[in-house]
């Protein structure tokens, strides 16, 4: 079954994790949710490399000396605290720079390329702005 098109709202617990994450206020957060104005998604994303970092000090692989944990292991973990497989995690983890872009005229989300190419504008707004 694909669920990419299926809209998460945050635990309480997500809630209070992505709001030490990104330096805003629990109850912000929690209007934001309520609203289902957030991306879940990507917030969810974004605390799965947190919990990572954490677990594993930055390091894809555990230094040897450090046993408590083992890096299957904390796949596994995360994994079970986020309701998804290992794998999704590992790709969450392991994938590219997940950042989003916007066009600065009309606020649709482009790809990076196009951001670039256009100079922070979609297509449509660079050819509104040709002159015929």
């Amino acid at each position: 079954m694909d669920t990419s098109s299926v809209q998460y709202i945050l635990r309480p617990k997500d809630i209070k994790k992505a709001a030490s994450l990104f330096e805003l206020s629990e109850e912000e957060i929690a209007k934001f949710n309520s609203l289902k104005l957030l991306n879940t998604q990507y917030i969810r994303l974004c605390l799965m490399r947190a919990d990572y970092e954490r677990l594993t000090n930055g390091l894809h692989y555990l230094e040897k000396s450090d046993t408590r944990y083992r890096y299957p292991e904390v796949m596994k973990a995360i994994a079970k605290e986020y309701g998804t497989n290992a794998k999704a995690v590992s790709r969450a983890i392991h994938e590219g720079d997940n950042a989003m872009y916007f066009c600065q005229k009309c606020g649709c989300r482009i790809k990076k390329e196009q951001y670039i190419r256009g100079g922070g504008l979609c297509s449509n707004c660079l050819a509104d702005l040709i002159d015929l």
